[in-house]
Formats: structure tokens, C-alpha cells, sequence
């Protein structure tokens, strides 16, 4: 069985360290966790899928590169060049494996989680989530793996708006707290990946 992770986040220096790029930061960590040197990226279909892309047999991770507001276009640009079938069945509404087999994985930042923790949930992930609103309106489905990272260390202050706040860069104890729980999530995606 084939399986896509997608990891969101935004291209480019600007936003490399920022709390809406944790999905990009934990697919480079798990490409490491999983598969170490088997990986091999397939820079050439960049342009055509709007994605950076590892692959490691029938194990593919990406990272679109088309922001966060249009991740959707890339998930489907992927999934459509390396397994047309599953598309089809997607935009069916046909869920995409199982929480424990999932043929697709989404990881994203979660504003609504704190900082330190996530949640993994097969077809149930926020309303409010551009990158994901896309992915939803590209495949016609949600009915895949969620994988929220919380990036909330405000503390109940609201002194920005969200949305300036998901740009901002992770501090002091905070990068202790994202590591340990980037590396409980690609202990726990580890067991789904086969």
C-alpha cells in the first residue's frame, strides 16, 4: 500500500522556524526517524507537483510549496501522479485507509492545542484551519489521518492575533517542550508507517 505524509507549512528562510511550519519540521524529522538514508528526493517533479518530495519505496513525504492557503493543490497533485485510484476514491468520499493504516497523513500546526501537545485523529481535525480548508476543498475528504501539533504557549494572554501569532518563532523553553513532542509524534507515526 502506498502512503503520502504531508506536512504543512510555508516555503522559504522567512517562515522556516515558525509555529505554522511544524508540519514541514516533523516530515524532516520523521524522514530521518523512518527511513534514515533510503530516502531520496525527487526534486525534478517539484515544478509539476508543487511539493518537495521524498520517497522511499511505496513512502512518500512532502512538503507543499504552494503556502499554507493552498496546501490542498499539492496534496492532490501528488496523490494524483503516484496513485490516481486513491484520488478517484477520495473525491468519492471513500476514506483514505484506516487510523492505523492511513494511506494519507496531514500534519499541521493546532492553535487550539498548547504548546507541548498533539492529538492524532483519523477524519476529525478544526474547522479553522486554512491548509486544511484547501486540502478538504482539493480532495472532497477529510477522511484521512490528522496529526495536530499544539504551537499555543500564549497562556491564555491574547495579545496578537492568531494569525500573526502562527508566524511567530518558538522561544526559551518553549523549543524544549515542540521537541519533545515532535519526537512523541514520529514515535507514534512510526507504528503506522509501513
Amino acid at each position: 500500500m502506498k502512503q503520502f505524509v504531508f506536512g504543512l507549512g510555508n516555503p522559504g528562510e522567512k517562515y522556516a522556524a515558525t509555529r505554522h511550519n511544524v508540519g514541514f519540521q516533523v516530515v524532516e524529522r520523521l524522514t530521518k526517524v523512518v527511513c534514515g538514508q533510503r530516502f531520496s528526493q525527487v526534486s525534478h517533479l517539484q515544478p509539476q507537483l508543487h511539493a518537495q518530495l521524498y520517497r522511499g519505496g511505496e513512502l512518500f513525504f512532502s512538503q507543499p510549496v504552494t503556502y499554507m492557503n493552498d496546501s490542498g493543490l499539492a496534496v492532490m497533485k501528488v496523490i494524483q501522479y503516484f496513485d490516481k485510484d486513491l484520488l478517484v476514491s477520495l473525491k468519492k468520499g471513500e476514506p483514505a485507509g484506516t487510523s492505523e493504516a492511513p494511506a494519507v497523513i496531514v500534519i499541521y500546526d493546532d492553535l487550539d492545542i498548547p504548546l507541548g501537545q498533539w492529538k492524532i485523529q483519523f477524519g476529525k481535525g478544526p474547522k479553522v484551519h486554512n491548509g486544511l480548508n484547501s486540502i478538504r476543498d482539493h480532495l472532497k475528504n477529510d477522511a484521512f489521518l490528522h496529526v495536530r501539533v499544539g504551537i499555543d504557549g500564549r497562556q491564555g494572554q491574547r495579545l496578537q492575533s492568531g494569525s500573526e501569532y502562527v508566524l511567530t518563532a518558538f522561544h526559551g523553553q518553549e523549543l524544549q517542550q515542540v521537541e519533545i513532542a515532535f519526537n512523541q509524534v514520529c514515535e507514534e507515526l512510526k507504528k503506522r508507517l509501513q
